[in-house]
C-alpha cells in the first residue's frame, strides 16, 4: 500500500497557542475593565446592597438632638431665636455631655436680636466643647470662599469643622474627606465629627483614610481635601438614638440620657434638613446630614470605615483569577469548565460580600466577574475553532487515504441544499468518517473471525481490544467479557506452559514460541507488533494455533520409526546372526537351529500384525459399522483363546451374559479387542488360575469385564498401561515378550466405537479390564 503524505505538525496550531492567545485577550480586557472602571455602576450597586446588609448597633454614647417636626410644632417656625439655642446649650452643659456638634449654620449675626447672639455665645463658651460648622461656597465670580460662623460664635466655640459630603457620580453619598480647606488659607478644617473627636484628646495625625497625593497642586484659591474615607453606615436613617430638640428645651429629657454622651444637634424635619441618599437609605429615604456626621463619629470612635482595595491590587487580583481559571480549562471538559466558571463567578461575589460584611474590606468584583464570565465563551470559541481546523485537516488527510471498502459518495460530490452551511458540511464529513471507522472496525473484526486460528489484538498496556471467536473458544469465555482485560491475566491460566514475559513483550515483539494449553493441547503462539500512521507501536497481534494434530503426527512418526528401527528389526537381525553362526558351525543341531529361526519369524509376524491392527483401529470409519452381538463375539473369542489357556492350565469362563448384547461396530475389530484382552490375561497370569468374563447392561452401555488372577499392575504403571510401545516393568520381570501395542490397540478401538476402558488392579491378586460399549436399541 502506498504511503500517504500527512500534513506537517507545524500546520496544526498547538492548542497551547490558542490558550495563550485567549488568556492574554481575556486578561487584558479584565485589567482594562478593572483599571478604567467599566462597571462602576454595577460595583456601586453591589457595594450598596452589601452595605445595606451590614447592620451594626449604634454606639450608646452618641445621641442626636433632632430638630424634628414635633419640635417645630411646639417651638414655632424656623428660624428660631438664638436665645432658644443658648438655652438648649446650657441644658446640655448642665447634663454633663462630653461634647456638642451643632450642625446649624451661624454665619451671620441676628441684627434683630443682638442679645440672643450674646447669650448663645456665652452658652457656647460655658460649655467649652462645642463645635460649629464651616462651609465652602462659590461667589458670583466663581471664586471659592470659606463661610465661617459669625466671629462672636467662632471665638466662643472650641473648634469649627466642615460638613461637606462627597457625592458619587450616581448622586449617592458614600464617602467624605476628614480634612478640607482653601489652599493658602489660614487653616485646614477637620470634619465636624473629627473636630468633635479631637476634643476627647485624639491626635490629629491619627486620622484614617486615603491621603492626598503629594503632587496635587497647592495653588491658592483651590479647595484641598485629604483623608478620604468611605463611611461604614451602621444602619438606615433613624438608626442612632435621638431626642427631640423641644424635649431638651423644656427639660423633659433625663440627665442620665445625655450625661457623658457626644451630642449632635441638627435638623431632621422634612423640608429643612440637608438630606443625602446613602447606600443604606432604601426606598428613597434620605439620611439627614447630622446623622451622617454621627456615623462618621462612630467610625472614628471604633466602628471603623470601609477600606477600599487599591486599584492596582484590584487589577492584579482580577487578572490572576482569570489566568487561574484559564489554566484550569486545560484540564477540564467543556461541561466541567462551565460549572467551574459559574462557581468562580459566584465565589468572587460571595467572597466580596463576606470581606465587606466581616472585615470592612471592599473589592470591586464586577471586573473580575466579567473576566471570569468572559473566559468560557472566549476559550470555547478558540477551542472550537482549533478543533474545527484540526478536524478539517484530518478529514482532508483521511480523504486522501485509499478506499479499502466501498463507500457512498462524499457530500462535496452531492448536490447541497439551499439551507446547508459549512457546519452542516463538516458534520456530514465527520459522519462519513465515523462510518468509515465503524465499517473498518467491523471489517477487521470479521477478518479476525475468519481466521482459522485464535487471534487477539491488544494495546500498548496489553489490554484486549479485539478478540475473535476462535480465541474466545480457546480461552473459554465470551468475547464481550474479554474486552478491556489484560492479556496476561486472560492467557496466563490458558498457557499452562511456555507463557512469555509479559512486562517486556511490547519491546521484544515480534516473538514466537510453543506453549501448552491447560487441557494438554499443544499451541504455537506468534506475537507481532502493529504500527500507527507515524510508525510508532500501537499494540500487538497475538495468534494462537492449535498444533496438537501436528504434534500427535510427529509423535506417531517417531513411534513408527522406533518400531521399524528396533522392534521389527531386532528379530530379523537375530535370524541373520543365526544364519551366520550356521555357516561358521555346520555341526549345530538342525532342530534347535530351525526352532530359533521359527520363533524370531513368529515374533516379527506378531509385531507386524499388532502394528497393522493398530493402524486398522485408528482408521475405523462409522460407515463400516453394523450390528454386533457381544455375547456371541465373546464366546467365539473364548473358544479361540482356549488353546493358549490350556498350555498354562488356565480356565476360561463366561460367568454371565445376556442371550444377546447388541452394539454397533466392526465385528473383526471388536473380536480382536476381546482376543487381545484374553491373550494378555493368559500371558500375565500364573498356571492353574481362572479368567472370568461377564457382559452386563449398565444404563445405555454394555459392561464387559475380563477378570484374571494374574500378577497385577502396580499403581505407578497404570497411567502408561495403554501407551504405545510401552513395556511394563512387571512384564519384563516375568520374561513375557511383546511390543506394547496390544493394549494400545484395545483402547483405540474401544474409543473409536464410542466406548471407554477402565482398569482395576491389585499387585499379586489380579486385574479387571472393563469395557463400556454403547447399547444398540
Amino acid at each position: 500500500m502506498a504511503k500517504i503524505k500527512r500534513p506537517k505538525a507545524g500546520l496544526l496550531r498547538p492548542i497551547i497557542v490558542e490558550w495563550m492567545g485567549a488568556a492574554a485577550a481575556v486578561t487584558l480586557m479584565t485589567a482594562l475593565a478593572a483599571g478604567l472602571g467599566w462597571f462602576w455602576r454595577l460595583d456601586q450597586t453591589l457595594y450598596d446592597a452589601a452595605l445595606s446588609l451590614r447592620h451594626r448597633p449604634a454606639p450608646e454614647d452618641i445621641v442626636i438632638v433632632a430638630i424634628d417636626q414635633q419640635s417645630l410644632d411646639q417651638i414655632g417656625r424656623w428660624p428660631w431665636r438664638r436665645a432658644i439655642h443658648a438655652t438648649v446649650i446650657d441644658k446640655l452643659t448642665e447634663m454633663g455631655v462630653k461634647g456638642v456638634a451643632v450642625d446649624i449654620l451661624l454665619a451671620e449675626p441676628d441684627r434683630a436680636d443682638p442679645a440672643g447672639d450674646e447669650a448663645l455665645a456665652r452658652a457656647i463658651k460655658r460649655n467649652g466643647k462645642v463645635v460649629l460648622p464651616v462651609i465652602m461656597e462659590a461667589s458670583s465670580s466663581g471664586q471659592l470662599r470659606e463661610v465661617l460662623p459669625s466671629p462672636v460664635f467662632a471665638a466662643a466655640a472650641a473648634a469649627v469643622g466642615h460638613v461637606h459630603i462627597e457625592l458619587d457620580a450616581d448622586g449617592i453619598a458614600r464617602s467624605l474627606y476628614l480634612r478640607e480647606g482653601l489652599a493658602g488659607g489660614e487653616r485646614q478644617y477637620l470634619h465636624l465629627a473629627a473636630a468633635l473627636a479631637t476634643l476627647e484628646g485624639k491626635d490629629k495625625a491619627e486620622l484614617p483614610g486615603q491621603r492626598r497625593e503629594a503632587s496635587q497642586s497647592d495653588q491658592r484659591g483651590l479647595w484641598l481635601r485629604d483623608h478620604w474615607v468611605h463611611v461604614a453606615f451602621l444602619g438606615p436613617a433613624g438608626h442612632f438614638r435621638s431626642v427631640p430638640y423641644a424635649d431638651v428645651l423644656r427639660g423633659a429629657v433625663p440627665k442620665e440620657a445625655l450625661s457623658g454622651k457626644l451630642v449632635f444637634v441638627g435638623a431632621t424635619a422634612a423640608g429643612m434638613m440637608d438630606a443625602y441618599p446613602t447606600p443604606v437609605s432604601g426606598f428613597g429615604r434620605s439620611m439627614p446630614g447630622v446623622e451622617l456626621s454621627a456615623n462618621v463619629a462612630a467610625g472614628l470612635r471604633g466602628t471603623g470605615f470601609i477600606s477600599i482595595a487599591p486599584l492596582a491590587l484590584q487589577v492584579v487580583v482580577a487578572a490572576l483569577l482569570v489566568l487561574a481559571l484559564m489554566g484550569a480549562y486545560l484540564r477540564l471538559s467543556a461541561r466541567r469548565s462551565l460549572f467551574v466558571t459559574s462557581l468562580a463567578v459566584v465565589g468572587v461575589f460571595a467572597l466580596t460580600l463576606a470581606l465587606l460584611y466581616a472585615g470592612g474590606w471592599w473589592f470591586a468584583p464586577s471586573a473580575a466577574m466579567f473576566g471570569l464570565a468572559l473566559c468560557y465563551p472566549i476559550w470555547s470559541w478558540r477551542r472550537l475553532e482549533a478543533a474545527q481546523r484540526y478536524m478539517d485537516e484530518e478529514l482532508a488527510a483521511a480523504s486522501r487515504e485509499p478506499e479499502l471498502l466501498p463507500y457512498a459518495a462524499p457530500m462535496s460530490r452531492r448536490r447541497k441544499s439551499a439551507l446547508s452551511d459549512e457546519l452542516e458540511a463538516r458534520i456530514e464529513e465527520v459522519r462519513r468518517a465515523s462510518a468509515r471507522v465503524r465499517d473498518m472496525r467491523r471489517f477487521v473484526g470479521d477478518t479476525l473471525d475468519g481466521l482459522p486460528q485464535a487471534a487477539l489484538v491488544v494495546d500498548t498496556e496489553l489490554r484486549i481490544t479485539l478478540v475473535n471467536t476462535q480465541a474466545a473458544s480457546l480461552i473459554g469465555k465470551p468475547a464481550i467479557v474479554l474486552g478491556g482485560k489484560r492479556a496476561s491475566d486472560v492467557l496466563a491460566p490458558v498457557l499452562a506452559q511456555g507463557a512469555p514475559e509479559w512486562n517486556t513483550l511490547i519491546e521484544r515483539a515480534p516473538v514466537s514460541f510453543e506453549a501448552r494449553h491447560a487441557d494438554k493441547r499443544d499451541l504455537f503462539a506468534s506475537i507481532v507488533p502493529f504500527l500507527g500512521s507515524e510508525g510508532d507501536r500501537r499494540g500487538l497481534l497475538i495468534s494462537l494455533v492449535d498444533v496438537s494434530v501436528l504434534k500427535e503426527a510427529e509423535r506417531k512418526r517417531d513411534e513408527y520409526m522406533r518400531f521399524l528401527s528396533h522392534d521389527l528389526r531386532s528379530p530379523l537381525v537375530s535370524i541373520t546372526a543365526m544364519l551366520d553362526l550356521r555357516e561358521l558351525a555346520p555341526e549345530t543341531q538342525k532342530e534347535d537351529f530351525f526352532l530359533r529361526i521359527r520363533r524370531s519369524v513368529e515374533r516379527s509376524l506378531t509385531l507386524a500384525e499388532d502394528f497393522v491392527q493398530l493402524g486398522r483401529a485408528e482408521a475405523i470409519d462409522e460407515s463400516r459399522f453394523a450390528a454386533v452381538d457381544l455375547t456371541d463375539l465373546l464366546q467365539a473369542a473364548i473358544d479361540e483363546a482356549e488353546s493358549q489357556a490350556y498350555g498354562k492350565h488356565i480356565e476360561l469362563g463366561l460367568a454371565f451374559a445376556p442371550d444377546a448384547a447388541l452394539t454397533r461396530g466392526v465385528r473383526d475389530v471388536l473380536f480382536r479387542v476381546f482376543i487381545n484382552l484374553l491373550s494378555n490375561a493368559i500371558k500375565y497370569s500364573p498356571e492353574n488360575t481362572r479368567i472370568e468374563c461377564t457382559i452386563e447392561p449398565e444404563g445405555d452401555r454394555w459392561r464387559c469385564t475380563f477378570a484374571d488372577q494374574g500378577y497385577g499392575v502396580s499403581p505407578e504403571d497404570l497411567p502408561k498401561l495403554f501407551d504405545r510401545f510401552e513395556r511394563l516393568e512387571a512384564a519384563n520381570r516375568k520374561g513375557e515378550r511383546g511390543a506394547g501395542l496390544g493394549l494400545a490397540f484395545v483402547k483405540t478401538a474401544v474409543e473409536k466405537h464410542g466406548g471407554r476402558i477402565e482398569v482395576q488392579s491389585d499387585v499379586g491378586k489380579g486385574s479387571r479390564f472393563i469395557l463400556f460399549l454403547p447399547v444398540l436399541r
